[in-house]
């Protein structure tokens, strides 16, 4: 509207001449929308200091996952005697007490857990830049914890972070953790946007690995075993065994459908209430079934879990609120340069929060490595059995006797899981090709030889449970196997075996191993 004499008024000239904004902070685009929630001021750096303190207590409890072999990994001293158990969860148990106890010493590193790549051109990397990046990882945990914000010193913190964490996982797969993978995520999409669209974000990411988890866990094998195993324990504390061995095997049902009612429930402004309520309900069951009074599990897995409890918390607890004027910066008037920037760092955050969200779907098909995929407690997945002859498990350490079972014939089977859990405090990562570089660790610092081979089983059947078996015999099939996979397969191995290629076994050897048979 013009004045009566025709000019602009001063309010319309000030808009005209106004110069272009960046959009809001405040107004996450339409994708977005759905997981937009509470924004108070609070939230994020409450969500940073909840970062910083379970990464620092993760670290802490997994320490020896995070330095060179030679230096973190426990002694294992301390279980030679478990070697006369023979019940594997017994055993199992013992050797987590055990861990969970005993300060690790330092061990020789022909008994360390063997390191595998994620790709080969890092293997010669020196084990005092390891220990640097570790250092690095623990320290931006520790700053964080201190600044809580995701911007200047914070942001620096999560940017350290991410690259050391990052760098440790391309040296060793068995460092992908679950939490750490997460923990990277949300590095990537505090470091890049507002406070508003990273906790629409992380929303997201917390739904999909509610609703990942619960479908991994609607199948065959986990419905007959772990899950049986985590109803019974948890009916343990209120029923009798009578009523326990009647309703766990249909309680099974109840872990991912209640998983998947959660997701879903949270998906959803008018649910997310209730949502929140049976979230809470599961983790805190889940430390009851996992935590010493029940399966005795490693301290990483509680507090991951507790992590969870506190997140949930953060993210959906209260109603929406309103804007916080502090919140704005981004509003502020930019230069083309600043705008460019700030788009371009919302555009890298939802491309890799995007891609988290849906590599997942490749999992059943091999396309994508089952924790990224947020399968968790889903004992489906493939599958490597390490069997070494009776005369190649004469040639392993003591430190390593515990891990062999015992059986009536010539082949016993060796546990790369449980000297996993001993010696990084950590479980092992679940895909075969870390476990056949530990294979190949083995017969190449202790020498097996043909005494070595790898029963190898596809994922199992989501509805039957059924596997497709393989067997990989000698060294020299296993290295051979190696090179199918897309990523690295193949250990680190120290200097003096490195230089060391399996010879050809004698006569007297071939006519030896026929006589047992190749069969365990």
């Amino acid at each position: 509207m013009q004045s009566s004499s025709g000019r602009r008024t001063y309010s319309q000239l000030k808009k005209k001449n106004t110069p272009p904004t960046a959009p809001s902070a405040l107004t996450p685009p339409g994708w977005l929308r759905r997981w937009d929630g509470p924004a108070e001021s609070w939230r994020l750096p409450a969500l940073l200091a909840l970062l910083a303190v379970f990464g620092l207590a993760l670290h802490a409890a997994t320490w020896p996952l995070w330095l060179p072999a030679s230096v973190g990994q426990a002694n294992a001293v301390g279980v030679h005697a478990l070697a006369s158990v023979q019940d594997e969860n017994t055993l199992k148990r013992e050797l987590q007490r055990w861990a969970a106890k005993c300060v690790p010493a330092p061990q020789p590193a022909s008994a360390a857990y063997p390191q595998v790549p994620l790709i080969w051109s890092v293997q010669n990397t020196p084990a005092w830049l390891e220990t640097a990046a570790a250092a690095v990882c623990v320290l931006s945990l520790a700053l964080l914890l201190a600044v809580r914000s995701s911007k200047g010193w914070g942001g620096l913190c999560l940017a350290g972070y991410l690259l050391a964490a990052g760098f440790l996982m391309l040296l060793d797969q068995h460092r992908i953790q679950a939490w750490t993978y997460q923990f990277c995520l949300l590095a990537v999409v505090f470091l890049l946007v507002d406070a508003r669209r990273a906790l629409a974000m992380a929303r997201l990411l917390v739904v999909s690995i509610y609703l990942y988890s619960a479908w991994s866990k609607f199948d065959y094998v986990f419905l007959h075993t772990v899950g049986v195993e985590f109803a019974r324990t948890l009916l343990a504390f209120v029923a009798r065994p009578d009523t326990i061995a009647r309703v766990a095997p249909h309680m099974a049902w109840l872990f991912p459908v209640g998983e998947l009612a959660v997701g879903l429930g949270l998906c959803f402004r008018r649910t997310r209430t209730i949502a929140l309520a049976g979230a809470i309900v599961m983790h805190l069951a889940l430390l009851l079934i996992l935590g010493p009074w029940g399966l005795q599990h490693q301290n990483g897995v509680l507090l991951w879990n507790g992590f969870f409890l506190g997140q949930a918390m953060v993210l959906f607890a209260g109603r929406r609120g309103k804007d916080n004027p502090t919140e704005t910066e981004a509003t502020r008037t930019t230069e083309p340069t600043d705008l460019w920037r700030y788009q371009a760092a919302r555009w890298t955050a939802a491309l890799v929060l995007g891609g988290a969200v849906l590599a997942p779907l490749g999992a059943p098909w091999g396309w994508w490595d089952r924790w990224p995929a947020w399968s968790l407690y889903a004992p489906g997945g493939e599958r490597l059995t390490i069997l070494i002859h009776q005369e190649g498990a004469a040639k392993l350490p003591a430190a390593l006797q515990p891990y062999l079972q015992k059986s009536d014939g010539p082949w016993r089977r060796f546990r790369p899981d449980l000297w996993s859990l001993n010696a990084l405090h950590a479980p092992e990562y679940p895909q075969n090709r870390c476990r056949l570089g530990v294979a190949i660790y083995l017969a190449h610092s202790y020498k097996l030889g043909p005494w070595i081979q790898a029963v190898v089983s596809t994922s199992a059947n989501r509805f039957t449970g059924e596997r497709r078996t393989y067997r990989l015999v000698g060294v020299e099939q296993m290295e051979s196997a190696s090179a199918r996979f897309v990523f690295n397969a193949r250990p680190r191995l120290p200097r003096k075996a490195s230089g060391n290629t399996p010879t050809a076994p004698t006569k007297k050897q071939n006519a030896k191993q026929q006589a047992a048979g190749r069969s365990p």
